[in-house]
């Protein structure tokens, strides 16, 4: 491919990789990429020699490192897997040990119907207000996703109903009080609401299970905010005859969009009325 420029390259190689997978199909190849490029720059241990720029750093990982596998325990689903001690700073949450006793980091999962994971309105700090802040709040956010696997190997947990996750009690990020969720529903106004770590006010910061994060996140439901201007071809109706309804969604997974807000990503039952674009690099 000596005739793709680092960018066209890269791109491709992301196509390769994640063009049937959770993260990617939800937030659209342009913020996957982008996200993607700042882990790697900013959390690759330097004996692995990866470039600083994004493009290049991408490639070098895709050709090099990263494999797409379902060997991990338990979980049947194809993953994009890397080693943990290849990263500084990662949280254990985010990993997932394998039948060799290494720690692996998933970068995403394969979805089954990847036209079922809500696409999102992507979250982007002070796009509006103060886009000069934007890239100091995204340098120090989180860029991996935690995903929640249950004890069938699943990735997903049922917004309604119970759940039995693999690793419940590990803790999930930093010791915190509270953790925005950003909801950018399709066709709907952005929505926000928000989870307290601890039972009253007065507590300082704590750490909460993976399994917590999941009944937290879960318990916000994307109806209690999510239901005004909706756009009638969107094709994602939450409600009403025929629409999405919290029983027919999957808590697949959350992602950090600041360090101190998240934004879930769902994958609904039913099929959606209207495909919505999942993989260009427009969006």
């Amino acid at each position: 491919m000596a005739h793709l420029t680092p960018a066209q390259y890269a791109n491709a190689l992301i196509s390769s990789y994640f063009h049937d997978t959770v993260v990617l199909s939800a937030i659209g190849h342009a913020y996957f990429k982008d996200r993607l490029g700042r882990f790697l720059t900013s959390r690759i241990e330097r004996d692995y020699h990866l470039s600083d720029h994004a493009d290049q750093a991408i490639i070098q990982f895709l050709s090099g490192y990263a494999r797409r596998t379902c060997f991990l325990h338990r979980v049947p689903q194809h993953c994009v897997t890397v080693p943990a001690y290849m990263f500084t700073g990662v949280d254990v949450s985010n990993s997932v040990q394998g039948p060799d006793s290494i720690w692996y980091i998933i970068i995403d999962v394969a979805a089954p119907y990847p036209a079922h994971v809500v696409p999102v309105n992507m979250f982007i700090p002070y796009a509006d207000s103060a886009p000069a802040r934007t890239q100091n709040v995204l340098s120090r956010t989180e860029m991996i996703p935690h995903f929640f696997v249950t004890t069938s190997g699943q990735i997903g947990v049922p917004i309604t109903g119970s759940f039995s996750l693999l690793a419940p009690n590990r803790p999930f990020g930093e010791h915190r009080t509270s953790l925005k969720v950003k909801f950018g529903w399709p066709g709907y106004a952005d929505y926000e609401g928000q989870i307290q770590f601890n039972s009253t006010s007065r507590a300082g910061p704590t750490s909460i299970s993976s399994r917590r994060l999941a009944e937290l996140v879960a318990g916000q439901k994307a109806e209690t905010g999510v239901v005004a201007c909706h756009d009638p071809g969107a094709g994602w109706r939450i409600g009403g005859h025929g629409g999405i309804r919290a029983h027919h969604l999957s808590l697949l997974c959350v992602i950090f969009v600041s360090p101190g807000a998240v934004m879930p990503i769902l994958q609904t039952s039913i099929k959606p009325q209207t495909l919505p674009r999942l993989l260009g690099v427009s969006r």
